[in-house]
């Protein structure tokens, strides 16, 4: 019940900073709205959100085990691995605020650098950040955590703005089919993980988590 308490406290902190940096950064932004337009769901465009989504699917199915892990299971790893609930609390609040301020933060740079570059790096740096994370100890993980919640949480955002740039002219739909597979998968792969880790061992189960993520990385040319 204290593992669940801490994590129902760090999801309302994170959702409160959060919402203080979008106020933040958008309170200035113009406003224009527009008429809405029924539109027809043509073959094409279903064609098209398919050519958009498998790929996406695939990225998601490699990331999300990964990030999984980490959101639902690190304190329950780090109390396993000898450390104190209060040690695993602060780890998962280190690493939710820091993937709040790289969510926000990704957008800006795929405006940038390219989509597909700061996916790339992204799928690139997290699971080497995850091994990391499993050869460290002591207060070094926590400057770990901080590049790994900056960098995991990130492609979430730059996702989004693919769906939207690719279906301009249904993006609703698209986002809403986006959201509905991404949390099928999250939700699956918690649960995933968690057996994995009663059968293996969670320290096995995040190495695993990693290394699948690395699978990822060649999907991100599909895009």
């Amino acid at each position: 019940r204290l593992i669940r308490r801490q994590r129902q406290m760090c999801i309302r902190d994170r959702g409160m900073a959060a919402s203080a940096l979008l106020y933040w950064r958008l309170k200035d932004a113009p406003f224009v709205p527009r008429a809405v337009r029924p539109r027809g769901f043509s073959g094409q465009m279903w064609r098209a959100l398919g050519r958009m989504l498998v790929p996406i699917t695939g990225i998601l199915l490699c990331k999300n085990f990964m990030s999984a892990a980490l959101t639902t299971f690190l304190p329950t790893f780090l109390s396993s691995e000898g450390k104190s609930l209060w040690f695993g609390g602060a780890a998962l609040a280190v690493l939710e605020f820091s993937g709040a301020v790289g969510a926000l933060a990704a957008g800006t740079l795929s405006d940038r650098l390219g989509r597909r570059t700061v996916l790339f790096i992204a799928l690139v740096v997290s699971p080497l950040l995850v091994l990391g994370l499993l050869a460290a100890d002591g207060w070094i993980l926590f400057p770990i955590l901080v590049a790994l919640g900056f960098t995991i949480l990130s492609p979430t955002p730059v996702v989004m703005a693919i769906v939207q740039d690719r279906a301009s002219d249904n993006p609703a739909t698209a986002n809403g089919l986006y959201m509905a597979i991404s949390f099928l998968i999250g939700s699956g792969m918690s649960i995933l993980v968690g057996r994995l880790g009663d059968a293996v061992g969670l320290r096995a189960a995040f190495t695993w988590s990693a290394v699948l993520a690395f699978l990822g990385i060649p999907i991100i040319f599909f895009l």
